[in-house]
C-alpha cells in the first residue's frame, strides 16, 4: 500500500502501533524476520521515500523525512505509536522526537560527527591535496540519494537533543559501522534516555532478533 509517495506494509492487531524506519538502502523488508514475535501488536514497515518501493524526485531532509512519517500517523489515526529506527532511520526517528513526544527507539544509530582517527587522516589529505576519499554509501548513491546524504550528514549536525526525552538505545559495543561512543554520547545527552547493548555488529535485530523483539515488546507494554 502507498501513502502519498511512501510505501507501506502493516499487520494490523489489538496493541499499540509499532513503526519500523530501515537504515540506508534498506526497505520494509528489512525487519520481516521480527513479524513472529510480535501477535498482537500493530505493525508498520515502511519504505522510507528514495528507497523500496517509495520514488523521489528531489533530495529529502530529516525534516521533510519526520514530516511524512508524522503526517502518516495522523492520517492512519494511530494512537500512542512507538518508532523505532535503525542507522539512517535512527536519525528521522531522533529528528520527529524534536517536536513530537512518541515513544522512540533508535537503534545503531549515528547522532553525531564523530569521527573515527582513519576518517581524520581522510579530511586533512583532501583538505591539503585536495583527494577525494567518499564512503561506500556515497559511491554506491544515485545523485538524489547522494543530495539526501549530504543534506542528513547536515542535519545530524542540527539536531537538538533536549527537545527529545525518553528514547530507548539499542547499540553493540563492538559496532565497526557506528561506534559504541556515539550511543553513550546519545544517552548522555537526551534526558531520561536508557541504553542496552545488544547485538554483535550493527544489526542487533538480525543477530539477536528474540531478544531484539523482546526489548521492544517490552517497551511497548509499559
Amino acid at each position: 500500500m502507498y501513502y502519498k509517495n511512501m510505501y507501506y506494509k502493516s499487520f494490523v492487531n489489538t496493541k499499540r502501533p509499532i513503526i519500523f524506519l530501515h537504515g540506508w538502502k534498506g526497505s520494509h523488508k528489512s525487519f520481516m524476520n521480527l513479524i513472529p514475535y510480535f501477535k498482537d501488536e500493530s505493525l508498520y514497515f515502511l519504505d522510507l521515500p528514495g528507497f523500496g518501493n517509495s520514488r523521489i524526485t528531489k533530495a529529502y531532509t530529516l525534516k521533510n523525512y519526520a514530516k511524512q512519517i508524522n503526517d502518516f500517523i495522523v492520517e492512519k489515526d494511530l494512537e500512542n505509536p512507538i518508532i523505532v529506527g535503525h542507522s539512517f532511520g535512527g536519525r528521522i526517528a531522533l529528528k520527529l522526537a524534536e517536536y513530537k513526544n512518541y515513544d522512540t527507539i533508535v537503534v545503531s544509530t549515528p547522532a553525531f560527527d564523530l569521527k573515527s582517527f582513519k576518517t581524520k587522516i581522510k579530511l586533512v589529505l583532501n583538505k591539503c591535496f585536495k583527494l577525494k576519499f567518499p564512503s561506500k554509501d556515497y559511491q554506491n548513491a544515485s545523485f538524489l540519494e547522494r543530495e539526501t546524504l549530504k543534506q542528513a550528514l547536515k542535519d545530524t549536525k542540527r539536531l537538538r537533543f533536549k527537545k527529545m526525552k525518553n528514547i530507548l538505545i539499542i547499540h553493540s559495543k563492538t559496532d565497526l559501522t557506528v561506534k559504541y561512543k556515539e550511543a553513550l554520547k546519545l544517552k548522555r545527552k537526551v534526558s531520561g534516555s536508557a541504553l542496552i547493548e545488544m547485538g554483535v555488529n550493527h544489526f542487533p535485530y538480525l543477530e539477536e532478533e528474540e531478544k531484539f523483539a523482546s526489548v521492544v515488546k517490552s517497551y511497548a507494554s509499559n
